[in-house]
């Protein structure tokens, strides 16, 4: 929480402004016991993002110095940089910049880190980088993702419930958290349930959560006769209580996809974020 002096000075505005804004309603106010005014940080973002703003002094708000427009590239060459240089402060800021100037997370995530994973695992496999930059490169990007669902304002109590997972021996949980974000960004309640989960525990969650969405991410398949059981079992939970199922990720073949029932296959988020806005 930040008084009407820091918000401020993180926009760039005179405090007496942002005290006019605050009484008309513009910026929910929280009041202290002395009666002092308070703002959230997911309040001020979400103003800054409406209003189209650029931050001022991001660093009051204790987010990096490179939180600014100019700073929202999506090259995929640029977040190799980044993950490569350990340069977890640039990525930070990239990805609050990109939320704030209001891009959607698809065109960050399917055009811009998935085709640097990509690349950072070739890397990887043909001894260009070692194997713990390829996987400090995951967790940096882990972080920044939940640093930023943290930002993105909470989801109205109806909202619509999904959910996600990774079925057991596929410990990937990256695509998972950028689905995640995105749906939060479109007013879901997205919850990733983990990785490395079996099929009875997800079919378990659906029975118990009843989730419109069940979303499962496939980086690889180690027992194809498991894998397929697993979907099987968690397909039949979906249709006994009205939850989609949408499947997606590098490990799932087309001979593959043929030996399971789903209710949408995704390519890439973009796939997923269409479906749901065409079934609304």
């Amino acid at each position: 929480m930040y008084s009407p002096r820091q918000v401020a000075k993180a926009i760039g505005v005179s405090e007496a402004s942002l005290k006019r804004w605050c009484d008309r309603g513009l910026l929910p106010v929280q009041r202290t016991a002395g009666g002092h005014r308070r703002i959230s940080k997911r309040d001020v973002l979400a103003f800054v993002r409406e209003r189209q703003q650029d931050l001022h002094d991001p660093t009051v708000l204790g987010l990096p110095e490179t939180t600014t427009k100019a700073q929202a590239t999506h090259a995929p060459e640029a977040l190799i940089a980044m993950l490569l240089a350990d340069d977890e402060n640039a990525l930070r800021g990239l990805f609050t910049s990109w939320f704030l100037a209001g891009r959607p997370m698809t065109t960050l995530f399917d055009e811009g880190l998935s085709p640097a994973f990509h690349r950072l695992g070739a890397m990887w496999q043909s001894g260009a980088i070692e194997v713990y930059q390829e996987r400090r490169s995951v967790e940096l990007c882990r972080r920044a993702l939940y640093e930023l669902t943290l930002l993105m304002p909470e989801p109205a109590a109806d909202a619509p419930l999904a959910l996600g997972a990774g079925l057991q021996n596929d410990p990937y949980e990256l695509a998972n958290l950028m689905v995640e974000a995105t749906l939060r960004e479109m007013g879901w309640q997205a919850e990733t349930l983990g990785t490395d989960l079996p099929g009875d525990t997800i079919a378990a969650a659906v029975a118990t959560r009843r989730p419109r969405l069940l979303w499962l991410s496939v980086a690889g398949v180690a027992d194809e006769a498991a894998f397929v059981q697993a979907v099987d079992t968690i397909w039949q939970a979906c249709l006994e209580h009205k939850t989609r199922l949408a499947m997606g990720g590098r490990g799932l073949s087309e001979a593959l996809r043929g030996k399971i029932r789903y209710t949408v296959y995704c390519t890439q988020i973009s796939d997923l974020v269409d479906f749901l806005r065409s079934t609304a």
